[in-house]
């Protein structure tokens, strides 16, 4: 037991306590015993167990309700009459033997030491270490009685108290030792547990407990945290932990774990698991099952987040992937070797690792399988890598299969005795380094023996290097050229635009040029260069390169070209183009210049056809000459003169004060033209048609103002030709009524609007109807019946008088075969049928007139086709040859408006004609005159000693027909018999049988 300091004092204090008394009791039994009052308090102190964590019993004065009794045999009692008090107490726990037995310290419970035999109760907290005090020991109460043979026993008592308090001090100091020792292991303890829970923390390691038998588990937070589960919310269970588990990994962890208890060992295994928020996290468990007579009750295990582990290992590997794609993809062979030649490892070179398969193998000697050059060639570049530092480059030949392969090898230093050697395929860049050099050679022979001129110029154009060619060309040698600038040697006209050449020289596009350059003979040639700009990396001209041919010949034959190209070929008079810059020009000057104008002249000769036809082209093309100087003599130096196509010619007049200045000249154009003209030994006499422009300003544009010119000579040919017209908006609307008549009788031929009426031939000796002549009618949509006076010129001058004449054709020989059939005693009715020019062509009139005899069934004598006199002598040998044919197919054939053109008895004899036609201008002319009557008569006495028929035109009065008929013409048409009728009237006529 622990005693404090102070009980030290108390076997002292007991001694003199019998020494200073002056009487001692010696009534004293001498059993005399000895009390502690009952008072008196025993008290300890207590602590928390550090294994129970319960708090120890308070030990009370009942602890030591025994030490009366320790003793058994003598109790001791000391009187203190003096003192006042008489205390009674025992002293067997003084003096008994038993005290000095060491007391017995039980580890397995957690009651206090206790004394052996007779000792009194005592108990001590080994955790504190501190002792049970005796609180108030009651000295003052004590009083001696009893002889000195007492006193000297409780002496000797005293004495004995006092070994035993040396005892327990002794005692007291090994039970602090050990309580000392026994904290430090507990915070040892304690410290390493709370490092233990920090490092599960910290290491996401989760534990756990899994009892097969009743399949329970017990796990950590850190396994809650780790499923991604809250510990306050969740029931532990197997399920909840396989529901955790990835769909995929549930098999592979099951597999794992049944593995492991089957043959009693651990298991490791990797999976993952699915958190409540969709993210997948990977762990690594380990687990040991614990067996009881050969079977599993028990298994224990520990979990590991390894999600950031998995992710760095996945980086990992697909970054060692990509690498080895790249070394792979690498064309370069890359070989690392140590400094005494053996390789060490090789990547790349997919193009050329099979130059190597004889020594590519790791551990191969490359100085020992290598050609000697090459071997010698690696030693030295390796050495001088491993002594300078510095990487080495050089290349190398490599002969393979009756191939040279050309490669490049540099050689870098990465330790201090090992290298890697970078082995490039060059033999392309090697290949176009010979195509180089022998481009530069064939370069070089075809620039010292070109002709074209090649040079290099500074951005300024001065030369800095010209071919040899220059010598052979300007006549300058090359040190002569060489710092000149070819601005000093240009033609003063041409300076400028080879300027502007070189101040943009970087065109996208740049185009040749075409300038002149003094020779250094004197006088000048013509190049054509092009230029070229030579750009460093930021874009900026470096040089210029030109080249330069001459190219003389092709200047002066474009010149004749254009010239050509703007010119008429026959009279060297500017043609239709030419014609047409000047008067947009003119136009523009009008619009721009106050008090500026023009006029244009049209100019069409009359019948030049006539010329050409009868008297040869070649007289025609003279005569057109002619004309033209003469022409060009009536103008001024700046008005034009064109020819635009055959008889045609255009003057423009430019910068005139009056409108009338354009009619004088057309006057004294007309005038001279009447003279005869001289050609080749024959006078001819030609005339001409002129239409004027004068008031130009108010057009905008060229061909505005040739076809209003060409209407005005239209219409001055209209009034009778050799003579001018000065044009007016009128003009220009009818030539538009004009042109919407032709689209009009276009879509007449599709819709079938055409029509025929017919007007009798009588016959002026009976007076009876003979035949009937066929007229086309247009019964137009909107202007009613339209006669074919109106219409019938537009229709021969487009292509529609094919169709249209074929139409009348069938149609009216149609309707005579029906009236032969239908009416009596006109079996042999006549149709008269009116043929234009364009229908006399062997390739037109024969197959049409098959067609009607095969749908018409109409006898071919009853057909009479009548042809305008002016028609036949334009082509008369052609004419004759086509009418022969058709009269041989038993057709007649008739001449009409005979006397009107150029009538002539040697045609006349040539043409196979059955009848004459006499006009109606000799019949009934509206101012009758003898000379009138006597062409007729004439033409009636030519038919008759002919054998011709003679029929009459435009009979209208009762003393025509009678003069005829003493002029015995035979046949007669006219409004004295009737008008031209539709083909209803004229069943109606024939069935009367009228006499007229």
């Amino acid at each position: 037991m622990f005693f404090p300091r102070k009980a030290f004092c108390f076997p002292v204090l007991l001694g003199c306590a019998f020494l200073l008394s002056s009487e001692v009791d010696k009534s004293c039994d001498v059993s005399g015993q000895l009390d502690i009052t009952k008072d008196t308090r025993i008290r300890a102190e207590s602590r928390i167990n550090p294994w129970t964590h319960r708090d120890s019993s308070v030990l009370n004065r009942s602890s030591y309700s025994g030490y009366s009794n320790l003793l058994g045999r003598k109790q001791f009692r000391y009187p203190t009459t003096d003192l006042g008090l008489t205390t009674t107490t025992s002293l067997a726990a003084i003096v008994s033997p038993s005290v000095f037995t060491p007391p017995r310290t039980d580890h397995t419970t957690n009651d206090l030491p206790v004394a052996t035999e007779g000792s009194r109760s005592a108990k001590t907290n080994l955790d504190t270490g501190k002792t049970l005090q005796v609180r108030d020991w009651g000295l003052t109460t004590i009083a001696l009685r009893g002889h000195p043979g007492d006193q000297m026993l409780l002496m000797s008592a005293v004495m004995c108290g006092g070994v035993l308090m040396v005892a327990t001090v002794l005692w007291n100091r090994q039970l602090q030792a050990e309580k000392t020792r026994r904290q430090q292991a507990e915070q040892r303890l304690q410290k390493s547990e709370e490092q233990l829970r920090l490092a599960l923390e910290l290491t996401h390691i989760s534990l756990w407990d899994w009892h097969i038998a009743d399949n329970h588990f017990e796990w950590n937070e850190n396994h809650f945290r780790l499923l991604g589960l809250d510990p306050h919310q969740t029931d532990l269970s197997y399920q909840l932990w396989r529901k955790a588990i990835h769909p995929n990994d549930i098999d592979h962890v099951e597999h794992a774990v049944e593995t492991a208890i089957s043959a009693q060992t651990g298991y490791w295994v990797e999976y993952r698991v699915v958190h409540p928020d969709d993210s997948i996290h990977w762990m690594l468990e380990h687990g040991s099952a614990h067996y009881n007579d050969g079977k599993a009750n028990r298994m224990l295990g520990v979990m590991l987040d390894i999600t950031e582990r998995r992710h760095i290992e996945e980086a990992l590997r697909q970054s060692e992937a990509a690498k080895q794609q790249i070394l792979e993809a690498i064309p370069d062979l890359l070989i690392w070797m140590s400094a005494d030649g053996i390789c060490e490892g090789f990547a790349g070179g997919s193009n050329i690792v099979k130059l190597f398969s004889p020594f590519d193998a790791i551990g191969i000697n490359h100085y020992e399988v290598l050609p000697h050059d090459i071997s010698q060639k690696r030693r030295q570049a390796v050495e001088a890598v491993l002594s300078t530092g510095k990487m080495q480059l050089y290349e190398q030949q490599l002969e393979f299969e009756g191939e040279i392969h050309y490669e490049e090898v540099r050689v870098v230093p990465i330790q201090a005795d090992k290298v890697l050697i970078i082995i490039r395929n060059i033999n392309n860049r090697k290949q176009a380094e010979i195509a180089l050099a022998e481009s530069e050679q064939r370069y070089r022979i075809v620039t010292e023996n070109m002709t074209d001129l090649v040079c290099l110029h500074k951005p300024d154009g001065q030369y800095v290097y010209v071919t040899p060619s220059c010598e052979s060309l300007l006549g300058y040698s090359r040190d002569e050229l060489i710092g000149q600038n070819p601005d000093d040697l240009l033609h003063p006209d041409d300076v400028s635009r080879l300027q502007l050449a070189h101040s943009d020289p970087r065109s996208k596009n740049p185009l040749p040029i075409t300038y002149r350059i003094r020779h250094k003979l004197g006088g000048y040639i013509w190049l054509e260069t092009l230029i070229k700009p030579i750009l460093d990396e930021t874009g900026h001209v470096l040089h210029l390169q030109s080249t330069s041919r001459e190219v003389g010949d092709r200047v002066l034959m474009e010149q004749r070209l254009r010239h050509d190209a703007l010119h008429d070929a026959l009279t060297r008079l500017p043609n239709r183009l030419l014609l047409l810059q000047r008067l947009e020009l003119a136009i523009k000057r009008s619009k721009h210049q106050t008090g500026y104008y023009f006029a244009v002249l049209f100019i069409d000769f009359d019948r030049f056809k006539v010329i050409n036809d009868s008297l040869g082209h070649s007289i025609g093309d003279q005569l057109l000459t002619t004309v033209a100087q003469k022409f060009c003599n009536f103008v001024r130096k700046d008005d034009l003169v064109a020819r635009i196509g055959g008889d045609e010619f255009v003057v423009l007049l430019e910068d005139i004060k009056t409108p009338d200045r354009a009619n004088r000249v057309a006057e004294r154009i007309v005038e001279d033209l009447r003279a005869p003209l001289l050609i080749q030994g024959q006078e001819i006499f030609i005339s001409a048609s002129i239409g004027i422009v004068v008031d130009a300003a108010n057009h905008n544009r060229a061909e505005d103002l040739i076809r209003n010119a060409d209407i005005a000579m239209y219409r001055a040919k209209a009034s009778g030709r050799d003579k001018y017209a000065v044009f007016d908006p009128q003009m220009h609307a009818q030539v538009l009524k004009r042109m919407q008549l032709e689209n009009d009788l276009r879509k007449a031929v599709d819709h079938h609007e055409f029509a025929l009426a017919y007007q009798p031939i009588v016959s002026l000796k009976s007076l009876r109807i003979t035949g009937f002549e066929a007229l086309i009618r247009w019964q137009h949509p909107t202007l009613g019946l339209v006669t074919p006076d109106k219409f019938i010129d537009v229709v021969e001058e487009t292509d529609l008088i094919i169709p249209v004449g074929e139409w009348v054709l069938l149609t009216a020989c149609q309707q005579v075969a029906a009236w032969q059939s239908q009416v009596p005693n006109f079996e042999d009715l006549k149709l008269t049928v009116n043929l234009s020019v364009k229908q006399l062509r062997e390739s037109v009139l024969i197959p049409q007139l098959n067609k009607v005899l095969t749908q018409t069934q109409i006898k071919p004598h009853c057909l009479t086709l009548e042809i305008t006199e002016s028609l036949l002598v334009e082509n008369i040998d052609a004419t004759s040859s086509l009418l022969n044919q058709v009269q041989s197919m038993g057709f007649k054939i008739s001449i009409d408006d005979f006397g009107t053109g150029y009538s002539s008895l040697s045609y006349l004899h040539q043409l196979p004609v059955d009848s004459l036609k006499i006009d109606r201008t000799f019949v009934s002319p509206e101012e009758p005159t003898l000379r009138n009557q006597t062409i007729a008569e004439s033409i009636v006495g030519l038919s008759n000693l002919l054998e011709l028929k003679a029929i009459a035109e435009g009979i209208e009065t009762p003393q025509q027909l009678e003069w005829l008929q003493t002029l015995h013409c035979e046949y007669g048409q006219g409004y004295l018999f009737s008008k031209p009728i539709m083909s209803d009237q004229v069943e109606h006529l024939l069935k009367k049988t009228y006499q007229f």
